[in-house]
């Protein structure tokens, strides 16, 4: 068979093999889309919810007429996207679980409606209400606890459910991963096979032509060389035989040799181009092999250098700090690292690092998100600015309201006395304990919102764990040896705000007996540890975090601390931050 033919074929298997890999790989990936839009449906829903459940807060505490516009609103988009994420998961695969959240998130969000439609109703009879109706008023207080309560439900499952969702596509994402390089690697394997064999079966008459053509270009134009097989190599041997005896007549033109070298120099261009695509890459490449040693680097490592004001000697500072241990730690788990930041001067990189064990080096493709690393700061402070708006309005607004409804609740109960009328005074201060209650509730809210200004971090830590076993009945003990004063603002609000994260998260997903604050000094550092003994939490890729988790690892960069995470399943979670209080 011809050469030529061979290769024919060989192509035309090739590309048989290609496109029912790409049809598979399209199959997965509608799977993909499909599981995204089911994923940001979920979100939607989840959104409406969390909405949903704060305009109801919000109507409790104002009982206008505007919150009700918005909660009927609010509440008639939730119903129709339910209707639409329904419809989605009946055209998906998707499990039993999903299906009874969704039914629940449902279940809730009528009941929510005939509820809130009940307490606007007795909270609009003006004539009633204010006429000391105690079984009206106990009847609106029941209706708005089994409100609150429907609602929170309500928060809880469609935050399950969104959690689901997004397992699902991830797991998805992966599946597609994992058949791309399954795919790769078996044409690899079927294209090796063939090249291996293919080359075996002309590697004898190749030989024999080399050595004939040795003998001919030594100037023996006698020689014949005797090659029969019917290919392109045979041809090419009978074309040799008969250029031998043209040369024995004439001598080879010059232009003939100067177009030989003019295409041998075009391919050797092309070669050479090929070679330079590493090195023409804006963004950092570099090989390292098992003992930290850099193989490669192209020129963009020697750019960063240059404009950070580096030296060639400082080239390891634009690498992960412990290089060799996750070198080593990728070759011998033989898994990918993605996105592994390393801060460079005034830039911050994202590294993957893809392990070549048979050649026990791994290659390193950087790449730079500066500009998000600076967006995610801004989405933060934008965050801690709401935080503060909101602590604001509820200390300087609704405390005051609040302060001054308790003085007019004593006032009453005075008066109520002086006219011998004992059952009503005595409603009178129920009410002012109430709202004194609510006074305490809203101090704790807003010190959880506003920035710690003045306050210690201990007694502010003190405040977390007190108000989290009120809140929560959940045994939270906080641990100090000595009164610890810090001068930076923002490293105060961050280790705050990352001891809150820490707390709600084991609070939340940890199902914890007990939760334990501990806060101490070690020479020039200091660690906060919050520990529970909880479930755990689960094994996640490296790449992977919840938003909290990202957030609180976001925080201890922007102070530059130390923060470790460790879960073991039924034994709870430990989460250590290490820092300075150095400006």
């Amino acid at each position: 068979m011809k050469i030529s033919n061979k290769f024919k074929l060989n192509t035309l298997f090739s590309v048989f093999i290609v496109l029912i890999i790409a049809l598979a790989l399209l199959i997965v990936n509608q799977k993909v889309k499909s599981a995204s839009k089911m994923t940001r449906a979920v979100n939607e829903v989840t959104i409406s919810v969390f909405h949903l459940s704060n305009l109801t807060q919000d109507y409790l505490l104002k009982n206008n007429k505007r919150a009700i516009v918005q909660w009927e609103s609010t509440h008639e988009l939730l119903s129709e996207r339910i209707r639409e994420l329904k419809a989605l998961l009946h055209e998906g695969s998707i499990s039993q679980e999903e299906i009874k959240l969704l039914d629940s998130i449902n279940l809730n969000n009528e009941k929510l409606d005939y509820l809130f439609s009940q307490i606007v109703l007795i909270t609009t009879d003006q004539k009633s209400f204010k006429s000391g109706n105690t079984a009206l008023a106990r009847l609106r207080n029941q209706l708005a606890n089994n409100l609150v309560t429907r609602s929170n439900d309500m928060v809880f499952k469609a935050d399950q459910l969104d959690k689901m969702a997004l397992e699902d596509m991830l797991t998805n994402q992966n599946n597609i991963s994992l058949f791309a390089l399954l795919s790769i690697f078996i044409l690899s394997l079927i294209m090796t096979t063939y090249s291996y064999f293919g080359n075996k079966s002309v590697t004898g008459t190749i030989n024999q032509l080399r050595k004939g053509a040795q003998i001919i270009g030594k100037g023996n134009l006698d020689h014949h060389i005797e090659i029969d097989t019917v290919d392109e190599i045979g041809d090419l041997s009978k074309e040799f035989n008969k250029m031998a005896q043209d040369l024995r007549s004439t001598t080879v033109s010059r232009d003939k040799l100067s177009k030989e070298i003019s295409e041998r120099r075009k391919i050797e261009k092309e070669v050479e181009d090929l070679a330079k695509f590493p090195s023409e890459n804006p963004n950092p490449i570099l090989r390292v092999n098992a003992d930290g040693i850099i193989l490669y680097r192209n020129e963009a490592v020697a750019n960063i250098l240059k404009e950070e004001g580096l030296t060639e000697d400082d080239i390891f500072k634009v690498l992960p700090a412990n290089l060799n241990e996750v070198v080593n730690q990728t070759l011998m788990k033989k898994q990918s690292i993605y996105m592994y930041e390393v801060n460079v001067g005034t830039r911050t990189y994202s590294y993957n690092i893809i392990p070549i064990p048979d050649q026990h080096y791994v290659n390193l493709y950087g790449r730079n998100i500066t500009k998000r690393k600076q967006l995610e700061k801004s989405l933060l402070e934008a965050e801690e600015n709401e935080r503060q708006r909101i602590g604001s309005d509820l200390h300087d607004d609704l405390g005051q309201l609040l302060t001054g409804l308790s003085f007019k609740s004593q006032s009453l109960e005075v008066d109520l006395q002086e006219k011998s009328m004992h059952e009503e005074a005595e409603d009178a201060r129920k009410i002012t304990l109430l709202v004194d209650q609510a006074k305490r509730r809203t101090r704790e809210l807003a010190r959880g919102l506003l920035s710690m200004g003045e306050e210690s971090l201990t007694s502010a830590l003190k405040d977390l764990a007190d108000s989290t076993e009120k809140t929560y009945k959940i045994p939270c003990d906080f641990e100090c040896d000595e009164a610890i004063s810090i001068n930076n603002i923002s490293v105060l609000t961050n280790v705050f705000r990352i001891a809150q994260e820490a707390v709600m998260n084991a609070v939340k997903h940890g199902s914890p007996d007990q939760i334990k604050i501990d806060f101490s000094r070690n020479n020039d550092r200091l660690n906060l540890t919050i520990q529970d003994n909880g479930i755990g939490m689960p094994e996640i890729p490296v790449n992977i975090s919840g938003i909290g988790m990202h957030t609180m690892k976001y925080r201890a960069n922007m102070i530059g601390a130390l923060l470790d995470i460790k879960s073991e399943t039924n034994k709870g979670t430990n989460i250590t931050c290490i820092f300075s209080d150095a400006p």
